[in-house]
């Protein structure tokens, strides 16, 4: 094992993977993908095993040709050559050409780990890098053995269409898929304390809402820092590590990025989300191919997640939810103080602060689900999670919304209240007699063909008192969501 590997944070099942690969007897031709900052150069790095000969080039994004081809004649020689400096190829053909060379030049049989990162920088227009490496697995690397490729990028949608779903010599030859999801909550805190950080888990929620599980966020804050100072640090001082992050992660993700950060600014506007008509409507977009593609895009890069709202089949009902917690974070607080003096700690508290946090707080816990199923017994059962609203028909109905509502089949129907709250929540007689009809609406919608539960999860935890004990069917505990 490398001696790196011991500072990996979580990725048990994705270093699983790649150590499988590189200690297998078959050629491997490995995909890796997921957004920018996540971790994927880290773990790939950090997995090889000991010994094994390691050669690596990153793609410049918006490279020229030639100076793409001079880095990989750079990473040839420190791979191969000790550093002899060696001519660039005019071509990625004879790149290729250069690289299986210099693997078959040597004796020993230990693995060899050629490592492609940020591939799709490398497959610039008319380059010719994706058909030359096409060639390159199929007419040599596929019949070696100890070869293993591993090719990375944070376009997701580069690597998913090109290679994992490509056509022609590409089909169906990817042999490891690694789609690298950001840190979860617990990954998150073990990251931290790893760096001997430690938050209470109430302001662990807070930083997670505000960045997320991205590594090289998480890599900015400071030991002995507060939350709000770090975020007030990060985000809103001038020359803040993550003040114009969002522009360019974008950028450096996207082409057409413009209309990406548009769909992003259109969902970051409900908290329900919104089918595709109803996106393009609100964002004035066209229909066609482009914005098809870039809904996917952002599905891929775990921006966007889609659910089926309850009791509505088909594509057209299919809504589409901002769940990336930076977006969200960045078009909510950073870019409206970008010019202004106020501070996180002047914005928190606020009721502004208290409708953010409540709408975060949902995509955090829906982002976490499987924890809390763990909780009442369904972690093997198949659910789905969704939202429901019933819309008043008259005068005399006042409607129903559940915000997040696990359909469990024959195991009952689960409606999932949370709250947001900095000290313990209690359960009023007015919120028991909302709750109450709630539940009383959803029966009524399903004609009591199914059980009904009411849960409760507070992010600071609950009071027990007689209405919550008269109407809450299972109090969740906050540590649920630090599970591993």
């Amino acid at each position: 094992m490398n001696a790196m590997a011991h500072r990996l944070v979580g990725r048990v099942h994705e270093r699983a993977l790649l150590q499988e690969a590189f200690a297998s007897g078959e050629p491997e031709l490995i995909a890796v993908w997921g957004r920018r900052r996540i971790g994927k150069t880290f773990l790939v790095r950090n997995s090889r095993p000991e010994g094994a000969h390691y050669f690596e080039l990153t793609g410049v994004k918006d490279g020229k040709l030639k100076d793409q081809l001079f880095n990989f004649a750079a990473a040839l020689s420190t791979a191969f050559y000790a550093g002899t400096a060696l001519e660039a190829p005019k071509s990625w053909a004879r790149a290729f050409t250069l690289l299986s060379t210099a693997v078959d030049s040597m004796a020993a049989p230990t693995p060899v780990i050629l490592f492609f990162d940020e591939a799709p920088w490398l497959d610039s227009r008319k380059s010719g890098f994706l058909s030359a490496l096409d060639y390159f697995w199929n007419a040599w690397a596929s019949s070696r053995e100890r070869v293993k490729v591993v090719v990375c990028g944070s376009s997701s949608s580069w690597i998913l269409n090109k290679i994992v779903h490509g056509k022609g010599g590409w089909h169906r030859r990817v042999t490891r898929r690694i789609h690298l999801h950001p840190f979860t909550l617990a990954e998150t805190k073990e990251y931290l304390e790893g760096r001997n950080i430690r938050f209470s888990p109430a302001d662990s929620i807070e930083l997670y809402m505000a960045l997320g599980g991205t590594a090289q966020y998480l890599r900015e804050i400071k030991r002995g820092e507060s939350v709000a100072a770090c975020l007030d640090r990060l985000c809103f001082q001038p020359q803040g590590a993550l003040r114009d992050e969002f522009d360019e992660l974008f950028h450096s993700l996207f082409n057409a990025a413009d209309l990406h950060v548009k769909v992003v600014r259109v969902l970051a506007s409900t908290r329900m989300g919104m089918t595709r008509t109803k996106i393009r409507e609100k964002g004035r977009i066209g229909a066609g191919r482009q914005f098809t593609q870039v809904l996917e895009n952002l599905c891929n890069a775990d921006f966007v997640k889609s659910y089926q709202p309850f009791g509505k089949a088909g594509e057209r009902h299919t809504v589409y939810r901002l769940a990336d917690f930076f977006s969200l974070f960045h078009l909510r607080w950073i870019e409206n103080f970008r010019r202004k003096s106020g501070k996180w700690l002047s914005i928190h508290g606020s009721p502004a602060y208290r409708s953010w946090a409540g709408f975060t707080f949902e995509t955090l816990v829906w982002n976490h689900i499987d924890l809390l199923l763990r909780d009442v017994g369904l972690q093997n059962v198949p659910t789905e999670t969704t939202k429901w609203r019933h819309n008043a028909v008259d005068d005399s109905d006042t409607g129903a919304e559940v915000d997040l509502l696990i359909d469990a089949g024959k195991a009952g129907l689960r409606i999932l209240e949370l709250k947001h709250h900095d000290a313990p929540y209690e359960v009023s007689k007015a919120e028991s007699l909302k709750l109450l009809e709630r539940r009383r609406a959803l029966d009524q919608a399903i004609r009591s063909r199914r059980s009904i539960f009411i849960d409760l999860l507070a992010s600071n935890g609950v009071v027990r008192n007689q209405h919550s004990e008269e109407v809450v069917d299972y109090i969740h505990e906050v540590k649920s969501l630090f599970r591993r």
